[in-house]
């Protein structure tokens, strides 16, 4: 849509492009940093060619504005997996899937790879096993409805009900693997 006084009017794409491109060139030709581009997190590829794009008209970096802000599941992956930044789970590799409040066929990183993944790979049956999904959530959801179990806990108890849930299979002795200091509870250890 392009705004003309104070009405929009529909344009085609092959215009947009064309206005977009002329309006960035003069804009840069009046000086340096005189373009700028507000993104989301986007993958490697295109921020490099965001980047181009924007040093190519003597601009700056684009600014990266996270809507669905995933800094806490960077610093969970920072502190499990040591990697800083997101990560692409397996998720199409998994016996079970258990998600605690994380729409991931809604607005999760990438609903449709993970769609692909959960639906189409790890719960297609296999020979001898076949992938459960379960989801713990204060209410049903898309990502509930395709659950095989959809676990209903009151809203801002998801890390209570996972703490229980750790807690039970600790208690029937299904973490012996794990390090004492992980296996041990306030007080107490196996």
């Amino acid at each position: 849509m392009l705004k003309e006084k104070d009405r929009f009017t529909p344009i085609g794409f092959d215009r947009a492009i064309s206005l977009l491109r002329s309006k960035a060139w003069e804009a840069a030709r009046r000086g340096p940093e005189r373009v700028r581009l507000v993104s989301e997190v986007v993958g490697d590829s295109q921020m490099e060619l965001i980047r181009a794009a924007l040093k190519n008209w003597s601009s700056p970096p684009p600014v990266v504005f996270e809507p669905y802000a995933y800094e806490a599941l960077k610093t969970a992956n920072r502190e499990v997996f040591g990697v800083d930044g997101l990560v692409s789970y397996r998720l199409d590799q998994a016996d079970v899937v258990l998600a605690f409040g994380a729409e991931f066929l809604e607005t999760w990183l990438s609903p449709v790879r993970v769609r692909l993944e959960v639906q189409g790979h790890a719960r297609r049956p296999r020979p001898w096993k076949k992938g459960f999904f379960f989801l713990a959530s204060p209410f049903q959801t898309l990502t509930g409805a395709n659950a095989d179990h959809w676990l209903a806990c009151a809203p801002g108890t998801e890390a209570l009900f996972s703490l229980g849930l750790v807690r039970r299979m600790l208690d029937i002795r299904r973490g012996r693997h794990l390090p004492p200091n992980l296996r041990a509870g306030p007080g107490e250890g196996y």
